[in-house]
């Protein structure tokens, strides 16, 4: 019995439908999308699927068919989409372009391939099984492109890339299932009508699956975008809290002036050098623990070593900076963690410290591309260790979890970290590497 129109055109219209959807998601990621036309897209995308499937009913050679769905491919990426923004990936869309346009015949031989027996009722429509099958392959090779090709698709852990792959595999398994057994049993065409729809359906599964976990990254990114503008806003009230704060102690010295001139007067009078001597020695010591100091241009920087720097002096620790090169390649929350981590666990080592207590920061450049930073600091001498980590000193429950984000920023720069125990000397020395990697570039 031949299939009417009716029912091939139901078949064909959700697959035509997923193709479209399938290849605009593609160019979403790789293109940029025309602001002026993106909103004609639905009628555009719903127009070019019923003309691809009218293509579908014409009795023509496969080849033909082919050529016009990918005719109608290019139309709709050409005109909802700028390709002058792709660069080299032009090629990679172009190349799915053609596997989606040949999807249909893939499909189709692939089936007729694997089933030359086939006992079941001929018609056509068990042939979308096949393609069924071969758009849900092609459709995870364009997910796992786009993850290797655009940085915010990869910067989402793969585990969770993998949770949402599971469904395009487990709908994969469904659909040759399907196809085997519409191969071996007879089954009347209302049944194959309704397997297939159930087959369209768990096409538009993965869509929305995926579709879910993009609402996610972006959701995630826009997340990051924020924290680093809180981050900034934060940093820079500390700082401005720390000036004013400093600008009180100036206002506050300044007045004591007219107090310490009326002494160093009276000293004066009766000719006490010595005593001249000693108490401008304490005004100099009171003046420089009191003096903010600047480290560098780097806002963020300057105030984390400025509060650390403050905290060091409360402590009764010294602390010195020397720094000929700077961080600024980092991403601010990269930045904050990495040496908020090095500079309070070398707070934490110089505190319980016996004897002198002291800090020593070091940044500079090393080699081409490279930057070093060397944390010196006084500690007891005891530290605890499981395996080849570190763990924290600090009351049970902190397992060193800063000593591994620092390990793993440096280690996503292409860089190092390392620590040596010499003596009562704990030194930390981080390597960053400034040159970014070539995937984090495109």
């Amino acid at each position: 019995m031949e299939l009417s129109i009716l029912y091939w055109a139901a078949a064909m219209l959700p697959v035509n439908l997923f193709n479209l959807l399938l290849f605009s998601d593609l160019c979403g990621w790789i293109l940029k999308e025309d602001p002026q036309r993106k909103a004609g897209w639905p009628f555009g995308c719903v127009a070019a699927a019923a003309l691809m499937t009218v293509i579908d009913l014409l009795p023509a050679p496969w080849w033909i068919n082919v050529l016009l769905s990918a005719l109608i491919l290019a139309i709709i990426a050409v005109w909802f989409f700028d390709w002058q923004q792709g660069g080299k990936r032009l090629w990679f869309v172009g190349g799915f372009l053609l596997l989606i346009a040949f999807s249909d015949a893939l499909g189709q031989g692939g089936y007729l391939l694997l089933e030359p027996e086939a006992v079941g009722w001929p018609g056509p429509l068990r042939r979308i099984a096949g393609i069924f099958v071969c758009l849900l392959i092609i459709f995870m090779l364009i997910k796992v492109y786009i993850r290797m090709a655009v940085s915010l698709y990869r910067e989402i852990s793969i585990f969770w890339f993998l949770i949402f792959l599971i469904v395009p595999l487990t709908c994969l398994s469904c659909c040759v299932f399907i196809s085997h057994l519409m191969a071996a049993y007879d089954v009347s065409e209302t049944e194959e009508l309704a397997l297939m729809l159930i087959g369209a359906a768990m096409l538009f599964a993965c869509w929305a699956a995926f579709a879910l976990f993009e609402s996610m990254v972006r959701h995630m990114e826009m997340s990051r975008e924020y924290n680093y503008i809180r981050l900034r806003r934060e940093m820079e009230k500390t700082h401005y809290d720390m000036i004013q704060r400093k600008n009180d102690e100036y206002a506050g010295m300044l007045h004591d002036i007219k107090h310490h001139l009326r002494y160093l007067s009276q000293l004066a009078s009766e000719e006490d050098l010595t005593g001249i001597r000693r108490y401008l020695a304490d005004l100099q010591q009171d003046f420089s623990s009191r003096s903010q100091g600047v480290y560098t241009d780097d806002k963020i920087l300057n105030v984390i070593l400025c509060e650390k720097a403050e905290i060091a002096r409360q402590k009764g620790i010294r602390f010195q900076v020397e720094l000929t090169a700077s961080i600024s390649f980092l991403n601010p929350i990269d930045a904050c963690t990495l040496m908020g981590n090095l500079l309070d666990n070398a707070l934490e080592g110089a505190a319980g410290a016996d004897g002198d207590k002291f800090i020593r920061l070091q940044i500079r450049s090393f080699n081409t591309g490279f930057t070093v930073i060397r944390v010196e600091n006084s500690f007891s001498g005891q530290v605890r260790t499981r395996g080849s980590r570190l763990l924290s000193t600090k009351t049970q429950g902190h397992h060193g979890y800063g000593m591994r984000s620092i390990e793993q920023i440096a280690e996503r720069t292409g860089g190092s970290m390392e620590y040596q125990i010499n003596g009562q000397v704990f030194q930390t020395t981080v390597l960053l590497n400034m040159i970014l990697p070539d995937e984090e570039e495109d």
